[in-house]
Protein backbone atom coordinates (compact mmCIF):
# COMPACT_ATOMS: atom_id res chain seq x y z
CA UNK A 1 0.00 0.00 0.00
CA UNK A 2 1.45 3.37 -1.04
CA UNK A 3 1.41 6.65 0.82
CA UNK A 4 -1.20 7.80 -1.70
CA UNK A 5 -3.58 5.09 -0.46
CA UNK A 6 -2.83 5.72 3.23
CA UNK A 7 -3.27 9.50 3.25
CA UNK A 8 -6.84 10.78 3.57
CA UNK A 9 -8.01 12.61 0.48
CA UNK A 10 -7.89 16.40 0.80
CA UNK A 11 -11.32 17.81 1.59
CA UNK A 12 -10.70 21.36 0.42
CA UNK A 13 -9.02 23.08 -2.47
CA UNK A 14 -6.58 24.68 -0.02
CA UNK A 15 -5.41 21.28 1.24
CA UNK A 16 -5.14 19.84 -2.26
CA UNK A 17 -3.37 22.58 -4.18
CA UNK A 18 -2.07 25.17 -1.76
CA UNK A 19 -0.60 23.06 1.03
CA UNK A 20 -0.16 25.12 4.16
CA UNK A 21 -1.37 28.30 2.50
CA UNK A 22 -4.99 29.36 2.88
CA UNK A 23 -7.41 30.50 0.25
CA UNK A 24 -8.02 33.69 2.20
CA UNK A 25 -4.31 34.57 2.18
CA UNK A 26 -4.39 34.38 -1.60
CA UNK A 27 -7.63 36.31 -1.98
CA UNK A 28 -9.61 33.21 -3.02
CA UNK A 29 -12.77 31.61 -1.71
CA UNK A 30 -13.51 27.91 -1.32
CA UNK A 31 -16.82 28.15 -3.17
CA UNK A 32 -16.47 29.84 -6.51
CA UNK A 33 -19.19 32.45 -6.95
CA UNK A 34 -20.90 32.58 -10.34
CA UNK A 35 -19.56 35.23 -12.66
CA UNK A 36 -21.88 38.24 -13.08
CA UNK A 37 -23.79 38.40 -16.35
CA UNK A 38 -22.08 40.65 -18.90
CA UNK A 39 -23.61 44.05 -19.55
CA UNK A 40 -24.53 44.28 -23.23
CA UNK A 41 -24.13 47.51 -25.15
CA UNK A 42 -26.94 48.87 -27.34
CA UNK A 43 -25.07 47.68 -30.43
CA UNK A 44 -24.63 44.19 -28.98
CA UNK A 45 -28.34 44.01 -28.16
CA UNK A 46 -29.26 45.00 -31.71
CA UNK A 47 -26.91 42.40 -33.19
CA UNK A 48 -28.18 39.71 -30.84
CA UNK A 49 -31.81 40.51 -31.75
CA UNK A 50 -30.98 40.44 -35.46
CA UNK A 51 -29.17 37.10 -35.14
CA UNK A 52 -32.15 35.60 -33.29
CA UNK A 53 -34.57 36.98 -35.94
CA UNK A 54 -32.42 35.58 -38.76
CA UNK A 55 -32.28 32.14 -37.13
CA UNK A 56 -36.07 32.05 -36.77
CA UNK A 57 -36.67 33.10 -40.39
CA UNK A 58 -34.12 30.62 -41.76
CA UNK A 59 -35.80 27.85 -39.76
CA UNK A 60 -39.16 28.80 -41.30
CA UNK A 61 -37.77 28.90 -44.86
CA UNK A 62 -38.09 25.63 -46.82
CA UNK A 63 -34.78 26.18 -48.61
CA UNK A 64 -32.97 27.71 -45.64
CA UNK A 65 -32.59 31.13 -47.30
CA UNK A 66 -34.01 34.50 -46.26
CA UNK A 67 -33.88 37.28 -48.86
CA UNK A 68 -34.10 40.99 -48.16
CA UNK A 69 -33.38 44.18 -50.16
CA UNK A 70 -29.68 44.23 -50.85
CA UNK A 71 -28.84 40.63 -50.02
CA UNK A 72 -29.81 37.35 -48.43
CA UNK A 73 -28.97 35.16 -45.45
CA UNK A 74 -28.49 31.44 -45.89
CA UNK A 75 -28.07 28.63 -43.40
CA UNK A 76 -24.42 27.62 -43.15
CA UNK A 77 -23.92 23.96 -43.81
CA UNK A 78 -21.49 22.34 -41.40
CA UNK A 79 -19.06 19.93 -43.07
CA UNK A 80 -20.02 16.33 -42.48
CA UNK A 81 -17.46 14.22 -40.64
CA UNK A 82 -17.77 10.45 -40.73
CA UNK A 83 -18.34 8.58 -37.49
CA UNK A 84 -15.32 6.74 -36.12
CA UNK A 85 -14.74 3.23 -37.44
CA UNK A 86 -12.85 1.20 -34.87
CA UNK A 87 -9.71 -0.61 -35.96
CA UNK A 88 -10.32 -3.34 -33.37
CA UNK A 89 -13.54 -5.31 -33.02
CA UNK A 90 -13.05 -6.45 -29.42
CA UNK A 91 -11.54 -4.70 -26.40
CA UNK A 92 -8.99 -7.46 -25.74
CA UNK A 93 -7.41 -6.88 -29.17
CA UNK A 94 -7.20 -3.15 -28.52
CA UNK A 95 -5.63 -3.72 -25.08
CA UNK A 96 -3.06 -6.12 -26.55
CA UNK A 97 -2.12 -3.50 -29.16
CA UNK A 98 -1.74 -0.83 -26.45
CA UNK A 99 0.43 -3.13 -24.35
CA UNK A 100 2.73 -3.75 -27.32
CA UNK A 101 2.86 -0.07 -28.22
CA UNK A 102 3.54 1.30 -24.74
CA UNK A 103 5.38 -1.66 -23.26
CA UNK A 104 3.89 -4.02 -20.70
CA UNK A 105 5.36 -2.22 -17.68
CA UNK A 106 4.06 1.19 -18.74
CA UNK A 107 0.64 -0.15 -19.74
CA UNK A 108 0.22 -1.99 -16.44
CA UNK A 109 1.32 1.03 -14.40
CA UNK A 110 -1.19 3.26 -16.19
CA UNK A 111 -4.15 0.90 -16.16
CA UNK A 112 -3.96 -1.36 -13.09
CA UNK A 113 -7.46 -1.59 -11.60
CA UNK A 114 -8.90 0.94 -14.06
CA UNK A 115 -11.12 -1.09 -16.41
CA UNK A 116 -14.12 1.26 -16.19
CA UNK A 117 -12.97 4.78 -15.22
CA UNK A 118 -15.29 7.74 -14.80
CA UNK A 119 -12.65 10.19 -16.05
CA UNK A 120 -10.03 9.82 -18.77
CA UNK A 121 -7.31 12.46 -18.44
CA UNK A 122 -5.29 13.04 -21.61
CA UNK A 123 -1.89 14.70 -21.23
CA UNK A 124 0.73 15.58 -23.79
CA UNK A 125 3.62 13.10 -23.58
CA UNK A 126 4.34 9.94 -21.60
CA UNK A 127 7.74 9.73 -19.98
CA UNK A 128 10.14 6.83 -20.45
CA UNK A 129 9.54 3.56 -18.65
CA UNK A 130 12.80 4.05 -16.73
CA UNK A 131 11.08 6.53 -14.37
CA UNK A 132 9.39 3.52 -12.77
CA UNK A 133 12.79 2.16 -11.70
CA UNK A 134 13.23 5.05 -9.25
CA UNK A 135 9.78 5.29 -7.65
CA UNK A 136 8.76 8.17 -5.41
CA UNK A 137 6.80 6.67 -2.55
CA UNK A 138 4.29 9.50 -2.21
CA UNK A 139 3.45 9.65 -5.94
CA UNK A 140 1.63 6.92 -7.80
CA UNK A 141 3.35 5.50 -10.93
CA UNK A 142 0.71 6.68 -13.42
CA UNK A 143 1.38 10.28 -12.39
CA UNK A 144 5.16 9.85 -12.62
CA UNK A 145 4.78 8.45 -16.14
CA UNK A 146 2.71 11.46 -17.15
CA UNK A 147 4.52 14.42 -15.56
CA UNK A 148 7.81 15.47 -13.99
CA UNK A 149 7.75 14.83 -10.20
CA UNK A 150 6.75 18.33 -9.04
CA UNK A 151 3.87 18.49 -11.51
CA UNK A 152 2.97 14.85 -10.86
CA UNK A 153 2.61 15.63 -7.16
CA UNK A 154 0.36 18.61 -7.89
CA UNK A 155 -1.86 16.73 -10.31
CA UNK A 156 -2.17 13.78 -7.94
CA UNK A 157 -3.48 16.24 -5.32
CA UNK A 158 -5.91 17.65 -7.90
CA UNK A 159 -7.29 14.17 -8.56
CA UNK A 160 -7.57 13.58 -4.81
CA UNK A 161 -9.42 16.89 -4.43
CA UNK A 162 -11.91 15.71 -7.09
CA UNK A 163 -12.63 12.72 -4.80
CA UNK A 164 -11.74 10.24 -7.54
CA UNK A 165 -10.62 6.83 -6.32
CA UNK A 166 -7.82 4.93 -8.03
CA UNK A 167 -10.28 2.92 -10.14
CA UNK A 168 -12.26 6.00 -11.25
CA UNK A 169 -9.61 7.71 -13.37
CA UNK A 170 -7.03 6.78 -15.98
CA UNK A 171 -4.16 8.79 -17.53
CA UNK A 172 -3.25 8.61 -21.21
CA UNK A 173 -1.26 10.91 -23.53
CA UNK A 174 -1.13 12.23 -27.09
CA UNK A 175 2.46 11.05 -27.53
CA UNK A 176 4.45 8.07 -26.29
CA UNK A 177 7.80 6.50 -27.09
CA UNK A 178 6.49 5.29 -30.48
CA UNK A 179 5.25 8.70 -31.60
CA UNK A 180 2.11 10.82 -31.69
CA UNK A 181 -1.30 9.21 -31.93
CA UNK A 182 -3.49 9.93 -34.92
CA UNK A 183 -6.94 11.42 -34.43
CA UNK A 184 -8.54 8.04 -35.11
CA UNK A 185 -6.25 6.29 -32.60
CA UNK A 186 -7.06 8.87 -29.94
CA UNK A 187 -10.80 8.56 -30.54
CA UNK A 188 -10.60 4.78 -30.48
CA UNK A 189 -8.86 4.93 -27.09
CA UNK A 190 -11.71 7.11 -25.82
CA UNK A 191 -14.36 4.80 -27.23
CA UNK A 192 -12.87 1.70 -25.57
CA UNK A 193 -12.39 3.40 -22.19
CA UNK A 194 -15.93 4.83 -22.44
CA UNK A 195 -15.56 7.25 -19.50
CA UNK A 196 -18.16 9.78 -18.38
CA UNK A 197 -15.67 12.59 -19.00
CA UNK A 198 -12.65 13.02 -21.24
CA UNK A 199 -10.45 15.74 -19.72
CA UNK A 200 -7.76 17.04 -22.11
CA UNK A 201 -4.95 18.71 -20.17
CA UNK A 202 -3.58 21.73 -21.97
CA UNK A 203 -4.01 23.30 -25.40
CA UNK A 204 -2.46 20.48 -27.45
CA UNK A 205 -4.73 17.81 -26.00
CA UNK A 206 -7.75 20.09 -26.25
CA UNK A 207 -7.17 20.83 -29.93
CA UNK A 208 -6.42 17.19 -30.70
CA UNK A 209 -9.88 16.22 -29.46
CA UNK A 210 -12.08 19.23 -30.23
CA UNK A 211 -10.27 20.56 -33.30
CA UNK A 212 -7.60 23.09 -34.16
CA UNK A 213 -10.00 26.04 -34.06
CA UNK A 214 -10.80 25.65 -30.38
CA UNK A 215 -8.75 27.81 -28.01
CA UNK A 216 -8.36 26.45 -24.50
CA UNK A 217 -8.92 29.89 -22.98
CA UNK A 218 -12.39 29.92 -24.58
CA UNK A 219 -13.50 26.35 -23.86
CA UNK A 220 -12.09 25.40 -20.44
CA UNK A 221 -14.80 24.78 -17.87
CA UNK A 222 -17.37 23.87 -20.53
CA UNK A 223 -18.70 20.48 -21.64
CA UNK A 224 -18.71 19.24 -25.23
CA UNK A 225 -19.61 16.00 -27.04
CA UNK A 226 -16.70 13.99 -28.44
CA UNK A 227 -16.51 14.66 -32.21
CA UNK A 228 -17.21 11.61 -34.39
CA UNK A 229 -18.30 9.40 -31.49
CA UNK A 230 -21.92 8.31 -31.46
CA UNK A 231 -22.07 7.95 -27.68
CA UNK A 232 -23.77 11.02 -26.23
CA UNK A 233 -22.88 9.92 -22.69
CA UNK A 234 -19.18 10.85 -23.07
CA UNK A 235 -18.38 14.53 -22.60
CA UNK A 236 -15.19 16.55 -23.06
CA UNK A 237 -14.25 18.93 -20.24
CA UNK A 238 -10.94 20.73 -20.97
CA UNK A 239 -8.59 21.83 -18.18
CA UNK A 240 -5.38 23.84 -18.18
CA UNK A 241 -2.24 21.72 -18.09
CA UNK A 242 -1.03 21.15 -14.50
CA UNK A 243 2.46 22.41 -15.39
CA UNK A 244 0.89 25.80 -16.20
CA UNK A 245 -1.10 25.74 -12.98
CA UNK A 246 2.02 24.85 -10.99
CA UNK A 247 3.82 27.95 -12.24
CA UNK A 248 0.86 30.35 -12.04
CA UNK A 249 -0.93 30.50 -8.71
CA UNK A 250 -3.62 32.82 -10.10
CA UNK A 251 -4.86 30.07 -12.43
CA UNK A 252 -5.68 27.75 -9.52
CA UNK A 253 -8.92 29.62 -8.83
CA UNK A 254 -10.37 29.11 -12.32
CA UNK A 255 -9.04 25.55 -12.47
CA UNK A 256 -10.75 24.69 -9.19
CA UNK A 257 -14.01 26.12 -10.58
CA UNK A 258 -13.63 23.91 -13.68
CA UNK A 259 -12.89 20.86 -11.52
CA UNK A 260 -15.95 21.51 -9.37
CA UNK A 261 -18.20 21.40 -12.45
CA UNK A 262 -16.94 17.91 -13.28
CA UNK A 263 -17.30 16.82 -9.65
CA UNK A 264 -20.88 18.10 -9.54
CA UNK A 265 -21.76 16.19 -12.72
CA UNK A 266 -20.28 13.03 -11.18
CA UNK A 267 -22.01 13.53 -7.85
CA UNK A 268 -18.69 14.07 -6.09
CA UNK A 269 -19.48 17.35 -4.33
Amino acid sequence: MSVFDKKPAPTTFAEALLGDLTLESMGLKEDVAPEPAPVLTERALVLESFARFAEEKIAESPDGVVKFPGGEIAKREEPLTPALERQFTVRSSWEQHQRQRLGAKTWDALTAGKSAPLVLFIGETLREESVLEQPIEAIRPEFLLSFIPTVADLFQKMVQAMKLTQSEYVLMALKDMTGEKTSDELLEDISWWAPRFVVPLGAQACQAILGQRERLASVHGKFFPVPRLTSASIQVAPLFHPSVIASNTNMKKSTWADMQKIMQALGKT
